[in-house]
């Protein structure tokens, strides 16, 4: 059977009775509540089966924490959430970066701007390490935060294109023995610059690809590419918190890493959080059939790593592995 494009999967998704809360219409229309990424990679199907929306995960994003404004993430955001930087949790960032991260994995849809994030059931632990800029030292206090809190997922919308001090090479290997799963940015530059924590063993470093005016996955131009790069995630105009009640559409790897942090609370949550950890996830990669290689690329490869990931054939793989 040949794999469902963008159209097919749409046209299920505006047909499907039950996907009837999630969107008014068109997507042209501008009126849905979900990204057109919760759609290619059918992430409504995995709420209706196996019926979860990551509930008992708890993932942490660092990042310049989340505006308090009246959007999809009020009442969201755990007690345990703190300011690795002094003061207030706020988001206090241009660009409001931190507020699009957390919405995009965790947003509830229960406000005004009804936008519904990848694991709306999650428990959402929001660490601000940085305004605009992070140093190495908040970051390795962050990460030594979401460890002690017990975050099974960990979000890093961040990129340094300079190598990370030994501590933090060390701590993002505990983690990883700890089994916890820490995502990153591949970087926006379009290069095979190494971009960091992205490319430290024992994180998962995710490029993005986006969908062209005939609905076909692209590599997005700007994902970086080199040997650190695990696979690709939706990176391009994806539906989000802002820092008012209204959406914002987010970019780049940094979304890309948001939306699969949310996949791997879904899948935390759907095949038990203790029978998933980095390590199950490299080797379900490495096994191939959780990704769908954009067009003849060897896999791995730099460009897309395995390829775009299928959250549905991950979940199916975890399951199956003993």
């Amino acid at each position: 059977m040949a794999a469902k494009d963008y159209l097919q999967k749409k046209n299920e998704f505006l047909s499907d009775a039950a996907m009837r809360d999630f969107h008014l219409g068109s997507e042209e229309a501008g009126n849905w509540r979900v990204s057109w990424g919760h759609v290619d990679l059918e992430i409504c199907r995995l709420w209706k089966s196996p019926g979860t929306m990551g509930e008992s995960v708890k993932v942490a994003v660092i990042d310049t924490g989340v505006s308090s404004a009246d959007n999809d993430l009020r009442g969201r955001i755990s007690l345990s959430s703190i300011s690795l930087i002094g003061g207030a949790l706020e988001d206090q960032s241009k660009s409001h970066h931190g507020t699009m991260s957390a919405g995009l994995i965790g947003a509830d849809g229960n406000k005004a701007g009804r936008v519904l994030g990848v694991a709306p059931g999650c428990e959402l632990i929001s660490l601000k390490a940085g305004n605009e800029n992070f140093y190495p030292a908040n970051v390795e206090l962050a990460l030594r935060k979401a460890r002690e809190l017990q975050a099974k997922i960990v979000s890093i919308s961040i990129e340094d294109y300079h190598a990370p001090p030994p501590a933090i090479r060390r701590l993002m290997l505990d983690c990883a023995e700890d089994g916890m799963i820490v995502l990153a940015a591949a970087g926006d530059l379009g290069t095979s610059d190494l971009s960091y924590p992205a490319s430290c063993e024992g994180c998962i470093s995710v490029g993005a690809y986006l969908l062209d005016e005939q609905g076909r996955r692209v590599v997005w131009p700007g994902s970086n590419h080199n040997i650190f790069v695990k696979f690709l995630a939706p990176g391009n105009n994806l539906l989000t918190c802002s820092a008012t009640a209204a959406p914002a559409f987010y970019d780049g790897t940094s979304a890309a890493a948001a939306f699969a942090a949310g996949v791997m609370a879904l899948a935390a949550s759907a095949v038990g959080i203790g029978r998933i950890d980095y390590h199950r996830i490299v080797g379900c990669l490495s096994a191939g059939k959780c990704c769908d290689v954009i067009g003849d690329a060897p896999s791995p490869s730099d460009d897309q790593g395995y390829g775009v990931l299928d959250p549905s054939a991950l979940v199916a793989r975890l399951r199956n592995d003993t």
